[in-house]
């Protein structure tokens, strides 16, 4: 990412058919990072929590690594 104090996510959310009918079904969807065209699929909220946290997660990384380099 060119910018490590920002980060910029597109989320698309959907369920299947089944939930219609009155079924559970888990939310699916897929998460794309605006900066890089990056994708990664999940079902379920408690997954896309976890993707995101770990993204923002890996751009400190980046940015404490940057800053201990100058």
């Amino acid at each position: 990412m060119s910018d490590l104090s920002y980060a910029s996510f597109m989320v698309r959310l959907w369920r299947e058919p089944e939930a219609a009918r009155g079924r559970e079904t888990a939310w699916q969807g897929e998460l794309e990072s605006v900066q890089t065209g990056q994708t990664w699929r999940f079902q379920g909220m408690d997954s896309l929590l976890r993707l995101l946290v770990a993204q923002l997660a890996g751009s400190e990384h980046q940015t404490s690594d940057k800053e201990k380099s100058s």
